[in-house]
């Protein structure tokens, strides 16, 4: 008989499906829902489609437009039936990261995408889509960090915090009356391996997580250390600058990113205009008002696909930190937010 390690590569055999509307459910504006997902195959990626009314009352100003636009999920996360979070983030911060998954096109490049204005009275429709991968992607790496989920009685759960109006309208004037409307959930998933098949499943002893976090400390002119907890193998790290509440957009404010293990060993060193300057001439875009991306993933000409030549193991250094150096004048509520794609090892 022909022994596992030598049968048909999985992805040789691989069989994808693209499913729209695998679970609906209606908004509920300021509540959090959790949603089984289903126990089918190696799922590798997932989208949330907001099928949204927003009713403005009083028109005004809210404080920060970047979050008006896509702070309606302040909290989402995935739960493996040990209870891990695979993910443990925000649609705000989900947002940008869409920005890097492939070239030229972001969120709001739907052509069904639509906002809302807080300077516009009564409904509005909002629609967009929100793309957050569990594998590193469904290209060249499309099997690297799928869950297994055709466990019986073993569901990974999706949880779902729904904005309340001052998560989009911050501090600002306007009034919003109310929030109607659904959410879907769309799956990209591959067929389990059958037994005695002769094909050879994925390893899945490690899965790819998001993780958001907000800096202690709050953001100051000069030099501003960005404490990294080690352990996994970091994919990418952007970094929001919020001054007095908003994004900072004026790129000199940032003046340098150095990336350092053990205090000393400097493993990256990136001035603010470089930053900016990289992630346009790889993406064919801009990202965001105040949001810098450490890609420490794609190390081709593509986007979003990998070697691993550029993977950082943080396991190997005691100490982890982001030195920023920032020019601006920090007023108000002033942060450093965060976002983490990291490799992490399942717990048994």
């Amino acid at each position: 008989m022909q022994a596992a390690s030598n049968g048909v590569p999985f992805k040789v055999a691989a069989a994808r499906h693209r499913q729209s509307l695998v679970k609906t459910i209606n908004w509920a504006t300021g509540q959090r829902q959790s949603i089984p997902l289903d126990n089918t195959g190696y799922l590798n990626g997932g989208q949330l489609v907001a099928d949204l009314t927003v009713t403005v009352g009083t028109t005004g100003t809210v404080t920060d437009a970047a979050q008006a636009a896509s702070n309606f999920f302040p909290y989402i996360g995935l739960r493996s039936p040990q209870g891990e979070q695979v993910w443990s983030t925000n649609s705000r911060d989900v947002w940008d990261f869409n920005y890097r998954l492939d070239a030229g096109v972001n969120p709001a490049s739907d052509a069904q995408y639509a906002t809302w204005a807080p300077g516009t009275a009564g409904a509005q429709a909002v629609h967009f889509r929100l793309r957050i991968p569990v594998a590193l992607n469904d290209k060249r790496n499309f099997d690297f960090g799928m869950l297994m989920r055709q466990i019986n009685n073993n569901q990974f759960t999706l949880d779902l915090q729904m904005a309340a109006f001052s998560d989009l309208v911050g501090a600002g004037t306007c009034v919003i009356t109310s929030i109607t409307g659904t959410v879907s959930w769309e799956e990209v998933f591959y067929d389990a391996v059958q037994q005695g098949s002769g094909v050879v499943p994925p390893n899945f002893a490690q899965y790819v997580r998001l993780r958001s976090i907000t800096a202690p400390n709050a953001l100051a002119q000069g030099q501003n250390d960005v404490s990294y907890s080690t352990g996994p193998v970091l994919v990418d790290a952007f970094h929001r600058l919020i001054n007095n509440g908003s994004a900072d957009g004026v790129i000199t404010n940032l003046a340098s990113i150095e990336v350092k293990a053990n205090k000393g060993n400097s493993i990256e060193y990136r001035t603010g205009s470089r930053l900016a300057y990289d992630q346009l001439m790889h993406l064919g875009k801009a990202l965001r008002a105040g949001v810098y991306h450490e890609d420490f993933c794609d190390d081709t000409d593509s986007v979003n696909e990998t070697t691993a030549r550029d993977f950082i193991n943080s396991n190997l250094a005691t100490q982890m930190d982001f030195f920023m150096q920032y020019n601006g004048a920090p007023a108000g509520t002033s942060q450093i937010q965060s976002l983490y794609r990291e490799i992490v090892t399942l717990a048994a």
